[in-house]
């Protein structure tokens, strides 16, 4: 799956309704899709990712994760 079709899962799973997406970040799994508000706000909240090989959707909530899996992200899609 390409970041497309992660933000299309996203935005059908999230409860961010008239916001849109700001940044995309892709790890080896995953991808994280980063929204903001209409005023280009960034709300305080863990960010969602979508699994790149089932779709699964879930909140990337930083301290889950070491620092090494954060080296391993790259931005793919900034507005």
């Amino acid at each position: 799956m390409g970041y497309q079709e992660a933000i299309k899962i996203a935005n059908a799973n999230t409860n961010a309704v008239g916001d849109i997406v700001c940044e995309v970040i892709e790890f080896n799994d995953r991808f994280v899709i980063i929204y903001e508000d209409r005023d280009g706000n960034v709300p305080d909240v863990s960010p969602i990712f979508v699994l790149k090989e089932s779709g699964d959707v879930g909140t990337f909530f930083p301290p889950d994760y070491d620092g090494n899996f954060f080296k391993s992200g790259q931005a793919v899609f900034t507005k």
